[in-house]
């Protein structure tokens, strides 16, 4: 059930990743995956790499933060001797 879960949610991704790209992307992109592996004698650049978003960095943390708490908060305490 999990595999099958797995692969509704990545074909519904992708159908919606396929719905927000120009007309003609998806045959571009299988022509560029069926070349990726053949070298090629140019040299192009993709533009600039775009970095993390500051506020999901923060909020990435702050979660790590609260499930290390909850995590500490959890365990009982060990009995005294």
């Amino acid at each position: 059930m999990l595999v099958l879960g797995g692969v509704g949610i990545g074909l519904s991704s992708l159908d919606a990743l396929l719905q927000t790209l120009p007309p003609n992307t998806l045959p571009v992109l299988l022509e560029e995956m069926i070349h990726a592996g053949h070298a090629h004698g140019h040299s192009h650049s993709h533009g600039p790499a775009v970095g993390a978003d500051p506020m999901a960095l923060w909020v990435a943390g702050a979660s790590i933060g609260v499930k290390e708490w909850l995590f500490r908060a959890s365990i009982p305490p060990s009995p005294q001797i």
